[in-house]
């Protein structure tokens, strides 16, 4: 059973950080972040996970969620 957890505020140290302590624990992660963010903090795991871009619609964060 996949393990899959959704992530906001993981361009930040703290953030990246958890990133990477969770997939040392196999989950599958989610990271929610803002169209302009940076995510130079993720390039190196950024194949690893799934990154959806927020575009301040609803709907679309309905979508990850589910």
């Amino acid at each position: 059973m996949n393990k899959n957890i959704i992530i906001t505020g993981a361009t930040g140290f703290l953030g990246s950080n958890l990133v990477d302590f969770l997939l040392a624990k196999n989950y599958v992660i989610h990271v929610i972040c803002r169209e302009n963010s940076n995510i130079s903090n993720l390039s190196q795991i950024k194949s690893k996970i799934n990154i959806h871009y927020y575009d301040n619609k609803i709907n679309n964060l309905i979508r990850v969620v589910n």
